[in-house]
């Protein structure tokens, strides 16, 4: 009996053991899933930062660049600063052969055996040199590149054996980075980079290579659109053009034209006059109680305009959440535009500030079209002070703050709706439009319903719905509990 006691106990401490040691690999376990979670939400916010900080620079620049090689230098130079690398450089495939496009930082020549210290110690000729050079695909790391469609990652070039001759060449290369620039299965071109700005003797991180190939995806489409400007004939690259830039304008828009924010009924519609629009809305969340909403209409038409409202989205996007009140964020909108276009490019906006927890709007108005207020059979005009984004300088914006009470609605608007003509000539005017909406407020409609009654009574007014002769966006907004 003993014996048999003595087993048991044995067994329950065995088990015992086991069971520890289970609970004690499944905190393990756990605690490496969050990790490895937390890693991947930082990343995703990182990459969307980056998208948006691309996009901005990419629409930036190519309002004040005609010359293709200015687009692509400034290209280069955002990826180099993104990768943190020494130097950095864009080629581009041409028959058998990948020709620099760009080039940012002291970046040595890749196939002449010239010296990479002259090359190093006068950077301003070294895009000249890489322009007379012709990489032959399947030569070299960015050739290899380009044959096998593949990222190829050097960690110390004076030790790989498959470019050794590279390494006697261009010894000041330490680390290198090729990606392959592809359009669907096909290879356009190759971003290169160059040393670790951070530690010119250290390897890229594994960062820093997450990066270059995150970049790469962008940079094809910069591409793909130079690609339009020198192949096509002048009809079908405008088509081309227009084409990308609608889609550009349908990713810049809420995915959803309505939405609930707290006790907020919003819903929008916008209808282009052209193939693409200068006017647009957006939904804007600062934190879980306020809501930005934004309705803007930018000077011109088509590309353009397009332009000027891709880069007010993304600053608006980016940046609103850093400041206390909406006259500081069209403050520095206005300067941000001031200093990023060039000419007579401005956009007017509505923005109203929805609080969900304190029951209150801010307006402010950049030279737009006033916002309507409906309550209790009441019609109110609210328009702040305020010029355009994009002309003057120290431009001043006030704004107008209220608390707001359940049956209140809102109607934001640009002037494509009450400067609607129709057959004589004759504005709809905000006077009708006023009526429109009165009459659609008593009838208790929802915000899609108004939205949807207004539009349709300015396409009987104008007669000719198809032929608009600007564009017109229009959001309502209704507090209710």
């Amino acid at each position: 009996m003993y014996f048999i006691r003595q087993g048991e106990n044995l067994l329950k401490f065995i088990i015992f053991i086991c069971i520890f040691a289970a609970a004690v690999l499944y905190g393990i376990i756990v605690r490496l899933q969050l990790a490895r979670l937390r890693r991947k939400h930082a990343l995703l916010q990182h990459s969307g930062a980056e998208t948006a900080n691309f996009l901005d620079t990419f629409t930036g620049n190519i309002t004040k660049m005609g010359d293709a090689s200015e687009w692509m230098n400034e290209t280069v130079r955002y990826a180099g600063e993104c990768a943190e690398a020494q130097a950095a450089s864009i080629f581009r495939v041409e028959g058998d052969f990948l020709i620099a496009m760009g080039v940012h930082g002291p970046f040595p020549s890749l196939t002449e055996q010239m010296s990479s210290s002259y090359v190093l110690s006068l950077p301003k000729y070294a895009f000249e040199n890489l322009r007379r050079e012709k990489i032959r695909i399947g030569k070299g790391p960015v050739g290899v590149s380009a044959a096998q469609k593949k990222t190829v990652f050097i960690w110390n070039l004076s030790l790989d054996p498959d470019f050794s001759d590279l390494a006697r060449s261009a010894g000041s290369i330490r680390s290198l980075i090729a990606v392959p620039l592809l359009s669907g299965n096909r290879v356009t071109g190759v971003l290169c980079l160059v040393n670790n700005k951070n530690d010119p003797e250290a390897a890229f991180s594994p960062h820093q290579q997450e990066v270059a190939r995150s970049l790469a995806k962008r940079i094809s489409l910069v591409l793909d659109i130079m690609n339009v400007y020198s192949n096509l004939q002048e009809q079908e690259r405008i088509s081309q053009e227009l084409a990308f830039t609608r889609r550009l304008q349908l990713a810049l828009m809420p995915e959803e034209p309505k939405m609930e924010w707290g006790n907020f009924h919003i819903s929008a519609l916008a209808i282009s006059s052209k193939e693409v629009s200068g006017d647009y809305f957006d939904f804007v969340k600062l934190d879980q109680n306020r809501l930005l909403v934004v309705v803007g209409d930018a000077s011109g038409k088509g590309l353009p305009a397009c332009l000027i409202m891709a880069m007010t989205r993304t600053y608006i996007s980016s940046y609103a959440g850093r400041f206390d009140t909406l006259k500081q964020i069209l403050t520095g909108l206005n300067e941000y535009l001031r200093m990023n276009t060039i000419g007579e490019k401005y956009i007017t906006l509505g923005c109203c500030l929805l609080d969900s927890k304190n029951a209150t709007i801010e307006y402010a108005c950049a030279g737009h079209t006033p916002m309507i207020m409906h309550l209790h059979r009441h019609l109110r005009e609210i328009r702040p002070d305020g010029p355009a984004c994009g002309i003057f300088p120290d431009a001043e914006y006030e704004t107008l703050c209220t608390s707001i009470a359940p049956g209140t609605t809102l109607l934001l608007y640009s002037d494509g709706i009450n400067e609607a003509l129709n057959r004589e000539d004759e504005e709809f005017g905000i006077e009708r439009l006023g009526n429109v909406y009165r009459e659609v407020c008593e009838r208790n409609m929802d915000p899609e319903e108004i939205v949807a009654h207004i539009k349709k009574t300015v396409d009987e007014y104008s007669g000719n719905p198809d032929s608009l002769s600007d564009d017109q966006t229009l959001v309502a907004i209704r507090y209710g509990v």
